[in-house]
């Protein structure tokens, strides 16, 4: 059975995954992180990302955890575009990058750009068998309602049948998912 293009349409909250594996604990010393947490970055956290993004054996991916849903979603059908994700990103080369990722594993990108924020980052520290995560939502935690004034993306969204959303990003902006409920009740009523 062929699925239509945009059959489902996740909202979450995009972050660029920088991967690095290390030898020592140095690095997880340095920032004050344990090994196998998974936080929200800090101010003395900052400086970590661009040391990340630095090192020779990074790695990066569109990541976030509806945007990773997707792709997985993407990689199980293997034919692109069936998958469409809003976010938000800021106006910046991680924002083009995460955006090419995700297009790259088949995942078609409604970002809202964000002037006013980067793009949301999380460094994924491999040490061992323990994985440590420190997310900096950047742009991601602005995103704004006024996004679905855009016919395009109403349309868009209109046209999905499924709909995956992401406690995170209902914790951004609950009034454009409530809103965009009580659209997609009346637009399917409609039908």
């Amino acid at each position: 059975m062929e699925l239509p293009e945009g059959v489902i349409i996740g909202f979450g909250n995009p972050l660029l995954d920088l991967t690095t594996s290390i030898e020592d604990t140095m690095l997880l010393e340095k920032y004050g992180l344990e090994p196998n947490a998974a936080i929200i970055a800090e101010e003395k956290h900052m400086p970590l990302f661009d040391e990340i993004a630095n090192q020779e054996n990074l790695q990066v991916s569109a990541g976030g955890a509806c945007q990773n849903s997707l792709r997985v979603f993407q990689w199980i059908v293997g034919t692109p575009l069936r998958a469409l994700f809003v976010g938000a990103v800021g106006n910046d080369k991680f924002g083009e990058v995460v955006a090419k990722r995700a297009r790259a594993d088949g995942v078609g990108t409604l970002y809202q750009v964000r002037e006013d924020s980067p793009t949301g980052t999380c460094a994924v520290i491999i040490s061992g068998q323990n994985r440590s995560l420190v997310a900096n939502l950047g742009a991601a935690a602005f995103f704004s309602e006024d996004w679905m004034d855009n016919d395009e993306n109403s349309c868009v969204v209109d046209s999905a049948s499924y709909f995956y959303i992401t406690g995170f990003f209902l914790a951004v902006s609950p009034s454009t998912l409530m809103n965009q409920g009580q659209r997609q009740i009346i637009y399917k009523m409609g039908k």
